[in-house]
């Protein structure tokens, strides 16, 4: 009977009441043994992921039917989630880009245009080498995006792919929309190796059209000045790269579940101790006996008291039974270097305004 076959073409392609009115028709010419032939067609196309439809058209489907968890057989909840799979396979349906870019930028995915999001679809689609991944997902707004549209179209790694979806692929996007895995780590260190050799392009330039080497580095020689500017252009963005992969997985290591049967990790234990110890040796070394470290000793033992700070606060959540975000210790660690830039801050406006105050009251006197 091909009548279930149109049924799904209309579903797919159809407005939800013009369906309804639809189903309807087929109910008064179906006779019982039709209804039911055509009820175990649909659902069995449901379940083979060969039914894509709008959830009001699924819902319109299983009011027509008369189908619930109790009264057709399923296991709790299938329903739902056959609708749920059939909206997603709709979703990449070409006709219904636009809706998928709306769902992707409710999801997290920013300014997401058509063209976006059907080159995110064709990305999860098409087998692609792990290079030319790479390149494509340079782009901030790329990874983002792709993690936008698998969460929309529901890729999981513990779950069946939808139909389409290249294994591969999925599993390429999301290490890159995840900061922990080692793809996102190649992502943002072939970044910030396309960040130094612009930035070495950009001070070589500089160097020999203007003056500023010279402004800022007045008592070193001119080969040291030029190695100065061009090696920090090359190495800042690479090793703040490396400094900031490193934090995440430090946050990760640290945050990571314990099972109270086993004995903790050595490890884990003394890495606090033994970061701030090295801290303390490092920077009574460095200014001990390297000449004017202060430019950049400061807010090197700045940057890593706080850092052993947050992974200790971590720690302490973690003791205490309640499991930290990566983004919970990075705001902690911004809130405390906030509240330790306030009260200079605030003891600057104080002396302005005591000075402002006895300025005034000179000028009266006189």
């Amino acid at each position: 009977m091909s009548n279930w076959m149109d049924l799904l073409e209309r579903a797919k392609s159809t407005d939800p009441q013009p369906f309804a009115v639809y189903l309807q028709g087929l109910r008064s010419q179906w006779s019982l043994d039709e209804r039911a032939e055509a009820s175990a067609r649909v659902l069995q196309a449901l379940r083979a992921r060969q039914a894509p439809m709008n959830l009001s058209e699924a819902a319109a489907l299983y009011q027509a039917f008369g189908w619930d968890d109790a009264g057709c057989g399923l296991a709790p909840g299938e329903l739902r989630e056959l609708a749920e799979h059939a909206w997603q396979d709709w979703l990449q349906l070409p006709a219904q880009t636009d809706l998928l870019a709306q769902q992707m930028e409710a999801r997290g995915g920013r300014w997401t245009s058509h063209d976006d999001a059907a080159s995110r679809l064709q990305q999860l689609r098409e087998p692609r080498s792990h290079l030319r991944n790479l390149m494509s997902a340079l782009p901030l707004r790329v990874p983002r995006q792709a993690a936008a549209l698998m969460d929309v179209l529901g890729c999981q790694e513990d779950r069946p792919l939808p139909p389409g979806i290249d294994a591969g692929q999925a599993r390429f996007w999301a290490g890159a929309s995840d900061v922990t895995r080692l793809t996102a780590a190649q992502l943002s260190l072939l970044r910030a190796l396309l960040a130094s050799v612009a930035l070495t392009l950009m001070a070589f330039i500089a160097l020999a059209t203007t003056q500023i080497a010279n402004t800022l580095l007045p008592y070193q020689s001119e080969e040291q000045r030029r190695a100065i500017v061009l090696g920090t252009a090359a190495l800042a963005p690479l090793l703040g790269t490396l400094l900031a992969i490193g934090l995440r997985h430090l946050f990760v290591w640290q945050s990571a579940p314990e099972d109270p049967s086993v004995p903790p990790s050595r490890l884990r234990w003394l890495a606090l101790p033994v970061a701030c110890a090295a801290i303390a040796v490092v920077g009574t070394a460095v200014y001990l006996w390297v000449p004017s470290p202060s430019l950049w000793l400061a807010p090197l033992c700045w940057l890593l008291a706080w850092t052993v700070l947050a992974t200790a606060w971590i720690r302490y959540q973690l003791r205490r039974g309640k499991p930290v975000r990566m983004e919970l210790p990075v705001s902690f660690l911004m809130m405390l270097s906030v509240l330790s830039v306030l009260p200079a801050l605030l003891g600057a406006l104080l002396l302005w305004s005591m000075d402002l105050s006895g300025h005034r009251q000179r000028l009266r006197r006189s």
